[in-house]
């Protein structure tokens, strides 16, 4: 039997382990699996939660493009500094057939909804907040596998999940349940759970099934009773039922969403970025104009595009975000009306 500090030293190496068949066999009869569900049932679990949060926040602080040194100081970085998961014990345990034999036999699946049931979901106690955050990093784990979204479907864990996001009242447990479903739906085999309750299925360029989201954040992030309001004003979602674009292209805006469209085919992405930026050189007024950066805006949703293909078209339009957020508030009507207006105040202020 391991010491107990010494279990707390080689917690990641035990959970690398514990994941495989063998692995699990061995620990299991160590009795390493035993302390090991004991301490994250105690406080593990609320540990995990404070980690995880540690590692995001961090990474939303330094932002994409920089990352914190060990002295806290920044330093450039081309790499992604989205932090990977941590491994939790659930999620570990659900990649064995060994493991997931034993969440079953210590009814994990129902304890962790049980525990969904039994915290108010509207409370704004430190204590049931944090005891949320960690049943639903415990679920998320889970669903992420295959064979552990497989145990977790009879409770209809997508919508249990989405109730708890519409209805917490605390914004740190909304952002921890869109987290868990974000892992969950990773999993291709939750893709027709998600489909059936609105969301959308998103591809890589090659067509494969990368995860789901939602049609809508308000969801998520619309609080009543704040002077500010939504959290989400001035915000814009191009809809191609709703939007009304206003007066017809001429011949070089044309050429121009045309450029945009092609950008999409792999093989024609350079002959068409050389005709952007052409344009962008003899017509830089045109890059401009708000309507016309909806409507590319509208079509990077529609179509398939590499992230530097998106990069460089967010790039090519001269649009001020900063008032644009403002602009925004607009009906699609009056921007179409405005967009004159839109452009020559640009102008001058350029």
């Amino acid at each position: 039997m391991l010491d107990l500090a010494v279990i707390t030293d080689i917690r990641p190496l035990i959970l690398r382990i514990i994941s495989d068949e063998c692995g699990f066999a061995y620990l299991k009869e160590q009795g390493i699996v035993d302390s090991e569900m004991e301490s994250w049932g105690a406080l593990e679990g609320i540990y995990y939660v404070q980690t995880i949060e540690l590692d995001i926040s961090r990474a939303l602080a330094c932002g994409p493009l920089f990352s914190s040194t060990p002295d806290g100081a920044m330093m450039m970085t081309t790499g992604s500094q989205t932090p990977p998961t941590p491994p939790h014990l659930f999620g570990e345990l659900a990649k064995s057939s060994g493991g997931r034999l034993y969440l079953h036999d210590n009814g994990i699946p129902r304890l962790l909804f049980e525990t969904l049931s039994n915290i108010p979901w509207n409370s704004t106690l430190p204590a049931d907040v944090v005891g949320l955050k960690a049943t639903l990093w415990a679920i998320g784990a889970m669903g992420a596998s295959r064979d552990g979204y497989l145990m977790l479907e009879p409770y209809d864990v997508i919508g249990r999940l989405v109730d708890v996001a519409r209805q917490a009242q605390s914004l740190s447990t909304r952002g921890t349940c869109l987290y868990a479903l974000a892992l969950i739906s990773r999993n291709e085999f939750a893709a027709d759970a998600f489909r059936e309750k609105g969301w959308l299925l998103c591809s890589s360029c090659y067509g494969a099934y990368e995860f789901a989201v939602p049609p809508r954040l308000e969801f998520i992030f619309e609080v009543g009773d704040w002077a500010s309001g939504g959290l989400l004003d001035g915000t814009y979602v191009f809809s191609p039922e709703t939007e009304d674009w206003g007066e017809e292209l001429d011949s070089v805006q044309k050429e121009i969403i045309d450029a945009v469209i092609t950008m999409s085919n792999h093989v024609l992405v350079n002959p068409s970025s050389k005709v952007l930026m052409r344009l962008r050189m003899s017509h830089p007024h045109y890059f401009r104009l708000l309507p016309l950066y909806l409507r590319a805006m509208y079509l990077l949703g529609k179509y398939r595009y590499r992230l530097s293909t998106r990069r460089f078209i967010y790039d090519v339009f001269d649009v001020n975000l900063a008032t644009l957020h403002q602009e925004m508030l607009l009906e699609p009507r009056d921007l179409a009306q405005d967009s004159h207006t839109v452009a020559s105040r640009r102008f001058s202020s350029s």
